[in-house]
């Protein structure tokens, strides 16, 4: 079972939006945290991505498959875990449910509208995950 107050299940998986998390070097991290069968919890960060006008904004996930909240955002490759094709696109899939999901996206400040407008696209930046 995944914390948060909205956990979205699909299939055999599971996500959630996570805590922000941070180390004193850093700034924090918001985070989406994931379960798939076989898999211990995995996190990976995301990031509003504004368009030109300073005020629309798509979500970008920035990197995904870090064992710990803790090391979200180490560039050591070692730190996060490699996936197979037939898994990043199921990992895909739960990122852009969870974004699409109404009830998930009224929890998270950075997604209301008083914060800008959500144009609802979920950008996934290069490098992101580590393929097989």
């Amino acid at each position: 079972m995944l914390p948060g107050n909205i956990i979205l299940k699909l299939g055999d998986g599971e996500i959630a939006f996570g805590y922000i998390a941070g180390t004193k070097e850093e700034f924090p991290h918001d985070l989406i945290i994931i379960h798939l069968p076989g898999w211990t919890q995995l996190f990976g960060e995301w990031q509003r991505k504004f368009a030109d006008n300073g005020n629309d904004f798509d979500v970008e996930i920035l990197g995904f498959g870090y064992i710990s909240a803790d090391i979200v955002g180490s560039p050591e490759p070692a730190h996060r875990f490699t996936f197979s094709k037939v898994e990043r696109e199921r990992i895909e899939m739960l990122a852009r449910a969870l974004f699409a999901d109404t009830e998930a996206r009224a929890q998270q400040w950075q997604l209301r509208g008083a914060h800008g407008h959500f144009m609802g696209n979920v950008i996934f930046a290069p490098g992101w995950l580590r393929e097989a």
